[in-house]
């Protein structure tokens, strides 16, 4: 089980009367490689941690990034991903950090608030609930727990399509226009032959695309909105959901369908942080058409 760990700013500048050195802030990891998570955190590593004085423990979930429990096999089979559930990454992140305040001097009675976006909020959000003992507080944010709670959708607006109601609103918001670039670009990938839609968006293998020959596309668009943020992450642009509209705003505008083919492709590139000859890989079964 790897997790990051910081404590620069753990330095006894937020020292409780307990003996504690500071709090600590827990960010409960997503599902990805958990340095992903870290270079788009500001939140907790610039403002919170050295305004309390506190240590920043960042545990990558099982099943992901380099937490593998059965090696290169972890996705092979049911009788890997059995060991794949909500509760248990709950129970990965409390043993942590009992292992944690049981060896790091000055931790033993340190408060534990637990941070989390989208899956991550809803993961620090039941860490609170079933551990109240073991963490202090949560903040969840965007979390789908309302989700789960099919009889209280009508009462708060939800349906079957929040989702991808939000996606297309902040497209539409984003720059005028956007959303019929967004269709005239998929209806030319699934228009066009599958083999030149793989060869021009790079893909590693043609399931790479998924079911449809716009899966793909689509899947790209509905990750940027979750990433976008007003500063560059990595590879990816400040405002990715306004970048892309402009990479297939020009070539709507110009009516050259082989441009914005390839303005689609560099969409689904840019949201997976490619460039140059690096192929797109297949996503697996959480991929494309699976959203």
């Amino acid at each position: 089980h790897r997790y990051l760990l910081n404590n620069d700013s753990w330095d006894g500048r937020g020292k409780l009367t307990n003996v504690c050195r500071g709090p600590i802030l827990l960010y409960a990891g997503n599902e990805g490689p958990i340095e992903a998570f870290w270079s788009g955190n500001g939140f907790m590593i610039e403002d919170l941690a050295p305004a309390w004085g506190g240590l920043l423990l960042f545990p990558e979930q099982r099943f992901y990034g380099q937490s593998l429990p059965f090696g290169n096999a972890s996705c092979s089979g049911a009788e890997h991903l059995t060991y794949l559930t909500t509760s248990q990454v709950v129970e990965d992140y409390v043993e942590l950090l009992a292992h944690l305040k049981a060896t790091m001097p000055g931790a033993a009675n340190c408060p534990v608030v637990a941070f989390g976006g989208s899956y991550g909020g809803t993961l620090a959000a039941l860490l609170r609930a079933s551990h109240p003992a073991a963490i202090t507080g949560a903040l969840a944010a965007s979390s789908e727990l309302g989700y789960y709670d099919l009889a209280g959708w009508a009462a708060h607006g939800v349906t079957e399509f929040a989702f991808e109601d939000v996606v297309a609103e902040d497209y539409r918001t984003a720059v005028p226009g956007c959303l019929d670039a967004i269709q005239a670009a998929t209806t030319l990938i699934e228009a066009a032959e599958r083999s030149k839609v793989a060869e021009v968006f790079q893909v590693c293998e043609d399931k790479a695309l998924g079911p449809r020959n716009s899966d793909l596309f689509i899947y790209a668009l509905e990750s940027l909105p979750q990433q976008d943020y007003p500063y560059a992450i990595g590879a990816l642009p400040a405002r990715p959901v306004t970048a892309a509209c402009n990479l297939l705003m020009e070539p709507r505008r110009w009516g050259d369908p082989g441009a914005l083919l390839k303005a689609a492709a560099s969409v689904a590139r840019m949201a997976f942080g490619l460039s140059g000859s690096a192929c797109i890989p297949y996503q697996g079964p959480g991929g494309p058409r699976n959203t």
